[in-house]
C-alpha cells in the first residue's frame, strides 16, 4: 500500500466514523485488531474523524477485555472474526472490520475542538501499586522547543526516603542499576513488591520487579559492581 492509498483508505473510513458518531461530541471507539494494515487504517481514521481511539491488546483474556469495556463503555468496538467471539455483544456495539461501511460521503465533517480540549486516544495501563486505568493522550502537538522559551530550572526537592518495611512501593529491597561506563544510578532498578498477589497482573513503572524473596536472594548473590546483561 502506498502513502496515497493509505490516505485514501483513512479518509473513507473516517467518513464512516463521522457519519456513525456525529461531529458534536467526542466518542470512544475501541479497536481490537492484530498489528496489521487494518489496525493502522482504523486507528488513523478514528483520529482523523476527531473521535477517541482506544486500542485493546489482543493478548488480553476475555475477562480482562470485559472489565475494560465495562469501565470505559466505548460507543463502538472494531474487531475481526478472530476476536469477535471473545466479546460480549450486550455491552457495546461490535463492528467487524469487513463490515465497515465505505459508502459514507467523503464530505462528512470531522469533529474539531480546540487543540487543548480534544483527546486523541486512551491507553489502558496498569501501575505498580494502582488499579488499572485509562491514560489520555491529547490531540494537541507538543510546542516546538524553538518556539517556546525554556523556563528556569526549578530548585531540586529535598531527598526523600522511602519508609522501611514490605509495604512501601518497592518492597523490602532496591538495587541501583548503572550503565557500564558510569556509577550514576539509573532512574530504575531491581526491587521487590508491596503487592505480591498481583505479580502476574500488574506492571512495574519503576524498574524490574521481583518477589520479595527473590530480591532478598539477589542482594546476597550480587555484590556491588556485578555486570548484568539483558537478553
Amino acid at each position: 500500500m502506498s502513502w496515497d492509498e493509505l490516505w485514501q483508505a483513512v479518509q473513507i473510513t473516517a467518513a464512516y466514523f463521522s457519519q456513525e458518531l456525529g461531529s458534536r461530541q467526542q466518542q470512544i471507539v475501541s479497536v481490537l485488531l492484530p498489528n496489521s494494515i487494518d489496525f493502522i487504517v482504523t486507528y488513523l481514521a478514528i483520529l482523523h474523524s476527531g473521535h477517541i481511539t482506544m486500542p485493546l491488546d489482543p493478548a488480553f483474556k476475555p475477562l480482562e477485555l470485559d472489565a475494560i469495556i465495562r469501565q470505559i463503555d466505548p460507543k463502538l468496538l472494531i474487531t475481526d472474526a478472530r476476536y469477535g467471539d471473545q466479546l460480549d455483544a450486550s455491552q457495546t456495539r461490535i463492528i467487524h472490520i469487513d463490515q465497515l461501511n465505505d459508502t459514507a460521503s467523503p464530505k462528512q465533517k470531522p469533529l474539531r475542538l480546540p487543540a487543548k480540549e480534544q483527546v486523541a486516544s486512551l491507553t489502558f495501563t496498569s501501575g505498580t501499586t494502582g488499579t488499572p486505568k485509562a491514560a489520555t493522550e491529547p490531540g494537541a502537538a507538543a510546542p516546538s522547543p524553538e518556539a517556546t522559551p525554556t523556563p528556569p530550572a526549578a530548585p531540586l526537592a529535598p531527598e526523600q526516603i522511602l519508609a522501611a518495611g514490605p509495604r512501601n512501593p518497592v518492597g523490602v529491597y532496591w538495587i541501583d542499576l548503572a550503565k557500564a561506563d558510569s556509577t550514576a544510578p539509573l532512574p530504575y532498578g531491581l526491587h521487590g513488591t508491596a503487592i505480591p498477589n498481583r505479580m502476574k497482573t500488574q506492571e512495574s513503572l519503576g524498574g524490574l520487579r521481583l518477589t520479595n524473596w527473590d530480591i532478598a536472594r539477589a542482594v546476597r548473590m550480587l555484590p556491588e559492581g556485578t555486570p548484568l546483561a539483558w537478553k
